[in-house]
């Protein structure tokens, strides 16, 4: 057994999860008798303001001032908030994700307690996505209990808290009509992400896709940085360019819209250098849904044949310079990328002006409706098409499984050719896997975090892969068939709201609300492309896991649902109508609040654990790739000390004592962590590279086979020349 390390109650983690609490503790215990007093405090202070003084008439005209410094600063704050996760690679890594979680959930208590955004705002409808949400968390912490990884589960169970909180806090800060707002936080936020991504191919030194390329299975250069990862930059650039185009359409100011039409180029070219087939057909499902949906086609046509056109020719002059293409730290990319640096502002002041001296010109253009004639062309080069691409032939190459030792020639353009290709990348594997996970467990799966392992059980080739590649299919193989129709459901709540609210104005109103429907129906179309282009996203890759990506799709979700699409003068939520706030029988009104509070206090301290053990993993790796032994052993303890039931954790703790040494602690951490995470092969490689090392040729032979039986097709076996007969030099702990 390993014993706790003293001291480990004195570390900032442990006082911040104390402190969290015993706040929490109290403000939920003393909500019930402040929150009561909160409304009469609220009127109150309204009453000493002056402009509730002034008479009716006069005050509608400073309603309007209050209103727009609202927006400002609820726009810029998101936009913020998106673009600062390009400091911690998206919020991909488990202790950033908790950390957004801790924060998130901090400010809806804090916002809750002293009555800055009253429960009372919500619609009844808004309950619904909310509790369907509440559910899905309480079901992914409830598989820890037969999870096959309980670490793993853990951080799934942190994730998915993340996720409730940031839909929450979205619906309580809304105010009626304020969804205009919440756009161009997005907007500015993705194309923040956008432009900086790009100007690490302009400045190659910049970002980190050299080192990427280099070691990373499958990149190839291709656009990853500041996330980490080419489909989740990939998914930001799509939905970046669906609000830019929106609002390069039909922005009130033209030089907001023209500006906007002119970052279009950027964002088709970073598309380009992501080679991401997935966020292309995000692009164009989401590109689509807007033009069916948005009543002004005509200036959506506009913005998006400039953005095109000048997209095509940064497209076309990247494609001829190899070594931006493809990161390469030697040779021309330096130069090349002060060339294309000075093609894309050629390209972008020439959209502009061109926007400025033509657009008028080209929206008073009027636009014939195709004849049947046309139709029927269209219609016919359709097939011609079809007959082109093959279907069957290209649905063979998807399935077919990849060959993980595939050696790229130099001189190649794996940009190209890889968004012309038709291979999955081992998604049809991955997602037979998920599917076999739940045949094993129909109805409520194998548990939250159990896919790696029991994809790596199941896989019959060496494939790399620690991801399902899909949500939906990660929701049923993990969760079962609850866990999918709850995710289902949240979902399908969503649609079916958005699609009331934009019926109730057919898509033709403006977002000033000037028609008789009590929704915002014309800020409904850019929010339901945002959300099929995130969402189609996520369904064939694991961008989920960025809460970059996530964030947006769930701004918008929230947006639909919530006081943010309705118009400035419907009527209240909480008061009779169609949308009343849920009545509480004989509980008193402020229950709700308080509930919500001590649900809030719940996730702090879960989110606050998740970071404390995230964070002393992150730390001993680190450690341990400096050659500081001794730290890495020490942060991987006070880990384990947190979390005793995380395999990640004791196999980490393993690694750091087999590099000092102490091979005796490590075997003991190596066989704690293959019972926390029966189908993890990696304690039995642990104990083999030791029991080599001290020449104990039984044990390493057992050891060996048993990681034979849980995955046959590891690198170690497809790769390497191991037998049962005996045993092959042992490659370092850090490999």
């Amino acid at each position: 057994m390993v014993e706790a390390t003293p001291g480990v109650g004195s570390k900032p983690y442990s006082i911040f999860t104390g402190a969290a609490v015993a706040i929490v503790a109290g403000i939920a215990v003393k909500a019930a008798i402040t929150i009561t007093k909160a409304k009469r405090t609220f009127e109150d202070f309204k009453n000493l303001t002056p402009v509730s003084k002034l008479p009716a008439g006069e005050r509608d005209k400073f309603a309007g001032g209050v209103t727009l410094r609202y927006e400002h600063v609820l726009a810029t704050l998101v936009a913020v908030l998106i673009g600062a996760t390009a400091i911690w690679y998206g919020g991909n890594p488990p202790e950033i994700t908790a950390a957004i979680s801790v924060v998130t959930w901090w400010a809806i208590a804090i916002a809750i307690t002293f009555g800055l955004v009253p429960l009372a705002r919500l619609d009844r409808i808004a309950y619904v996505p909310l509790g369907l949400l509440t559910v899905l968390v309480i079901l992914t912490g409830v598989s820890f209990f037969w999870s096959n990884n309980e670490g793993l589960a853990f951080n799934s169970l942190v994730q998915i808290t993340g996720v409730l909180g940031i839909f929450a806090l979205v619906l309580l800060c809304s105010r009626n009509g304020s969804a205009n707002a919440w756009l161009r936080g997005i907007a500015f936020g993705l194309a923040f992400l956008v432009l900086l991504s790009v100007m690490s191919r302009f400045f190659p030194g910049l970002g980190d896709d050299t080192e990427l390329a280099k070691s990373l299975y499958g990149s190839s250069g291709r656009l990853s940085w500041p996330l980490g990862y080419w489909n989740a930059m990939a998914s930001i650039a799509a939905m970046a360019t669906v609000a830019v185009a929106w609002f390069g359409s039909t922005h009130s100011n033209s030089v907001w819209r023209h500006a906007s039409v002119a970052a279009l180029p950027i964002m088709f070219l970073t598309m380009y250098l992501t080679s991401s087939r997935g966020g292309l057909i995000s692009l164009i499902a989401g590109t689509v849904l807007l033009f069916v949906m948005e009543s002004r086609r005509k200036g959506l046509l506009i913005a998006y044949a400039a953005g095109i056109l000048g997209g095509a020719i940064l497209v076309l002059s990247a494609s001829q310079m190899p070594d931006l293409v493809h990161a390469e730290s030697d040779g021309d990319a330096g130069m090349q990328g002060v060339v294309l640096l000075v093609i894309t502002i050629a390209v972008s002041s020439g959209t502009f002006f061109l926007m400025k001296r033509f657009e008028d010109r080209l929206k008073a253009i009027p636009v014939p409706r195709p004849t049947p004639v046309v139709w029927a062309g269209l219609a016919l080069a359709a097939i011609v098409a079809v007959v082109l691409i093959n279907p069957i032939r290209q649905a063979d190459s998807f399935i077919a499984t990849p060959d993980a030792q595939q050696v790229s020639i130099k001189g190649e353009n794996l940009t190209s050719d890889h968004l012309l290709s038709a291979g999955g990348n081992g998604r049809w594997q991955y997602w037979e896997a998920a599917i076999n996970a739940f045949k094993e467990k129909p109805a409520f799966g194998i548990g939250a975090g159990s896919y790696q392992d029991f994809y790596t059980n199941d896989r019959d080739k060496l494939l790399f892969g620690r991801h399902t590649h899909s949500l939906p299919l990660r929701f049923l193989g993990e969760l079962g068939l609850i866990g999918f129709l709850l995710a289902a459901g949240f979902f399908a709540w969503v649609v079916a709201v958005g699609w009331r609210r934009w019926r109730a104005g057919e898509g033709r109103t403006t977002l000033n609300q000037s028609g008789d429907s009590p929704y915002l129906s014309g800020a409904v179309p850019p929010l339901a492309a945002l959300i099929l282009t995130g969402t189609l996203g996520m369904s064939i890759d694991w961008t989920s896991e960025f809460p970059a990506v996530a964030a947006p799709i769930l701004i918008a979700m929230a947006a639909i649902v919530g006081p943010a699409t309705r118009s400035r003068s419907a009527k209240g939520a909480g008061q009779e109508g169609p949308d009343a706030l849920p009545k509480w029988g004989y509980l008193p009104p402020e229950f709700a609040s308080v509930i919500a509070v001590i649900g809030a206090g719940a996730a702090i301290f879960l989110s606050t654990y998740g970071f404390g053990i995230s964070h002393h993993l992150s730390e001993s790796r680190d450690a341990l790739v400096d050659g500081n032994t001794e730290r890495a052993i020490s942060e991987a303890q006070d880990a384990v000390n947190l979390a005793p039931w995380s395999a990640g954790a004791l196999t980490q703790l393993s690694k750091a004592q087999e590099s000092g040494g102490q091979f005796a602690a490590a075997l003991n951490s190596a066989d704690r962590a293959s019972e926390q995470a029966p189908l993890n092969s990696t304690p039995w490689f642990a104990r083999y590279r030791i029991f080599t090392f001290l020449n104990d040729k039984e044990a390493a032979r057992d050891a060996i086979r048993r990681a034979r039986q849980i995955d046959p097709h590891a690198p170690f076996f497809e790769l390497g020349s191991v037998t049962l007969q005996g045993t092959t030099p042992v490659p370092p702990v850090s490999q």
